[in-house]
């Protein structure tokens, strides 16, 4: 009987502290503890305020403007001249095999091409 008692006053406990827990977590409640408590909705958990979203309408519309990188290919041409001139050196030397030679080459090849096309585009 003692048992029996005691289950049904710790049940009517738990009920009675759910129901008090319940009412304090209405969205009204929340919202307004969020804004008073600086984002903090309750104290209990890391609620963020709302941000501000800003519309626009979208159209379309001609690209006006060009970028011109000449002046970054004059930088990597010139780059790999140096890099030619220095791999000329050394397989004159014999100290740099021929295909890492022709690789430079045709890398120098391939940036002054680069270079005249980006030039061309620009007149």
């Amino acid at each position: 009987m003692r048992k029996s008692l005691l289950l049904v006053v710790v049940a009517l406990v738990l009920f009675a502290g759910f129901l008090i827990r319940r009412e304090g977590d209405t969205p009204t409640d929340a919202a307004t503890a969020a804004v008073a408590g600086g984002g903090r909705a309750g104290g209990r958990s890391a609620a963020r305020p709302p941000m501000p979203v800003e519309f626009a309408t979208a159209r379309r519309a001609a690209l006006t403007e060009r970028v011109l990188v000449v002046g970054n290919l004059i930088g990597a041409a010139t780059v790999v001249e140096t890099s030619l001139a220095r791999n000329k050196s050394l397989l004159d030397r014999q100290l740099l095999p021929r295909q890492t030679y022709d690789d430079t080459e045709a890398r120098h090849q391939a940036a002054v091409a680069q270079l005249d096309l980006a030039k061309a585009q620009a007149d």
